[in-house]
């Protein structure tokens, strides 16, 4: 009989105990539910495009992060020349109701820099990560005394017209 009785008694105080936190966890839900939820921001098509592909060239910013990852890759003697642009204007068709049209605008860019092959693929694949479009034209590579020397022909591309900015 002793032992039917602790058993009873043991029982409630555990049901108690484990509807107590059962409560608990249901409030905490709740309370999480309740808060918007955390999402990573989004970007749309457009957004995108315009990261890549920006209305104005901003060659400047773009060079000084050539050189911030030169920097992380161990590039030394990073050098960075602009080139005459290629400009292939819009299409004349003649017609007098036809207003100016946006147009994508590439502007060359010629990098040289020495280091070890290791470093020009790191350099490589910092540039390869970057939000903006870059395309390799030219890329080549040439023993030097301690050093590998690269000398790479890249574009860069923005919209330009009439109402891109």
């Amino acid at each position: 009989m002793l032992v039917l009785g602790l058993a009873a008694v043991l029982s409630g105080v555990y049901g108690i105990q484990r509807s107590r936190a059962l409560a608990q966890v249901r409030v905490e839900m709740e309370t999480l539910l309740r808060q918007p939820a955390f999402r990573p921001p989004t970007f749309t098509a457009p957004e995108k495009l315009v990261r890549m592909f920006p209305q104005q060239p901003d060659i400047s910013v773009f060079v000084d992060g050539l050189y911030q990852h030169a920097h992380k890759s161990g590039i030394r003697n990073l050098e960075v020349q602009t080139l005459p642009t290629k400009d292939r204007g819009p299409r004349v068709t003649g017609r007098k109701d036809e207003k100016a049209k946006k147009t994508m605008q590439a502007l060359p860019l010629r990098i040289v820099m020495e280091g070890t092959y290791r470093n020009i693929a790191e350099y490589m694949r910092l540039m390869q990560n970057d939000e903006r479009f870059t395309r390799v034209v030219e890329l080549e590579i040439q023993p030097g005394k301690d050093l590998l020397r690269a000398t790479m022909t890249l574009e860069i591309f923005s919209i330009a017209g009439q109402n891109a900015s």
